[in-house]
């Protein structure tokens, strides 16, 4: 397996717009959540973005950004970098032969690198592999026992890990309903393989979210 990781940013989130430039500890959160990939040391990691401010960010950060057009979802816009990112890779010698692509949200800038090693440990030939993690509090029966974890509550960790194919059948897909009025982009195509891991990554989805997160402090951009 030889897997390529593209971490999807933009600032045009609606529910929290330039988050991905939001300071965590004093570095932009795309920056983080580059970090995290980088540690897990399976392969090159890209940012895919649609806004030159980004791509900028990241090129004085050291990281290698691809931009994009428009995407409906982060899962599309991999696919167009990771065309993108090939072509770019042959033009300096022979094929790069990824075989995978794993797509790493990225309002997560404290997950752990080891997740990426997880999603990368399932069977090579599956086509649409997933993370969840148990959330909420731990159930106890009436004689103490922990309740089974098989109805243990599991939150999706926004990991995903798709064959070459696999992706670009995603993308070329027509949206399904559901997908958009859930606005779950994992909706478009299944059965996902989902693995479970220990712990639950908090994402950034809204300001609150911040607050949330495993870090010593929140600095507001521009203060």
């Amino acid at each position: 397996m030889r897997p390529l990781v593209i971490i999807p940013a933009r600032l045009g989130s609606e529910r929290f717009p330039r988050k991905v430039l939001e300071p965590i500890d004093g570095v932009p959160m795309v920056v983080r959540a580059w970090d995290a990939a980088t540690r897990a040391t399976i392969g090159p990691v890209w940012v895919a973005t649609p806004d030159e401010e980004v791509v900028q960010v990241c090129f004085e950060n050291g990281i290698r950004a691809m931009l994009t057009g428009p995407a409906e979802t982060g899962s599309d816009r991999a696919w167009q970098a990771y065309e993108k990112i090939v072509d770019l890779e042959m033009r300096k010698g022979p094929d790069p032969e990824f075989t995978h692509v794993v797509v790493v949200q990225g309002d997560m800038p404290y997950f752990p690198p080891e997740y990426l090693d997880v999603i990368c440990d399932v069977d090579p030939a599956e086509p649409y592999v997933t993370l969840a993690a148990p959330w909420g509090p731990v159930v106890e029966t009436r004689d103490g026992a922990t309740m089974d974890s098989f109805h243990r509550l599991y939150a999706h960790v926004g990991i995903y890990r798709f064959t070459v194919s696999s992706l670009e059948g995603f993308h070329r897909k027509p949206r399904r309903a559901a997908e958009i009025t859930e606005s779950l982009e994992q909706l478009r195509v299944g059965p996902w393989r989902v693995e479970r891991v220990p712990h639950y990554v908090q994402a950034v989805d809204w300001p609150s979210d911040l607050q949330k997160l495993p870090c010593r402090f929140h600095q507001p951009e521009g203060r």
